[in-house]
Parts: C-alpha cells; structure tokens; sequence
C-alpha cells in the first residue's frame, strides 16, 4: 500500500512539473513529504533521474514544442 501511495504521489510530481511552474519545496510540501531532500531521493529512486533532470528535460520538450 506505502509502495502504491509513493507511486501515485511521483506521477503527480510529475504532472506538476509538467503542467506548471511549480517549485521542488512547492511540490514536496503539497504532496505530503516530510522535507524537500527526501522528495529528491524518493523522486530519483521511483523514476531513475533527479528532479532536476526530469524538469529541465520538460522544459526542453516544451521548448521543442514551441519552436516547431
């Protein structure tokens, strides 16, 4: 159920960091993290990159988006 309820709150992490320009204290404190490093280290260990790489990958993407 930990594992379920952890999941569900790295998709919508990730949602926000997609759809908005929200921040990682933002994110975490909203989806109910204790502090901002343990979002990173669960974040990274959930999806395989940092919050860091995964925001400037989106906002790569985006940016491709609206060249094109």
């Amino acid at each position: 159920v930990v594992e379920y309820i952890t999941e569900l709150k790295v998709r919508e992490a990730k949602r926000l960091m997609r759809d908005g320009n929200h921040n990682m204290t933002e994110i975490s404190s909203a989806l109910g993290f204790s502090s901002v490093h343990y979002f990173s280290r669960i974040f990274k260990k959930e999806t395989g990159t940092s919050v860091t790489k995964f925001k400037r990958n989106q906002q790569l993407k985006k940016a491709k988006i609206l060249l094109t």
